[in-house]
């Protein structure tokens, strides 16, 4: 089984770059607005042109913790 299959191909190429863009940001202007901002123009771009991040492979479900209420 290989582990982290969807974190190992060339789409990650263009997101490791803008995490790189948000991180220099950050140490430039040593303020959390560069990379807040850059993040929701992230995902605005990801709804505008349906990119999936991460780019997953295949659908991963997570099933949500059940409360107990006793």
């Amino acid at each position: 089984m290989d582990r982290y299959a969807e974190y190992r191909n060339r789409q990650l190429v263009p997101i490791s770059a803008g995490c790189g863009l948000l991180t220099v940001g950050y140490l430039a202007t040593a303020s959390v607005i560069a990379p807040m901002f850059g993040h929701v123009l992230m995902h605005t771009a990801a709804i505008l042109y349906g990119a999936e991040l991460p780019p997953l492979t295949r659908s991963v479900m997570i099933p949500a913790p059940r409360l107990r209420l006793s």
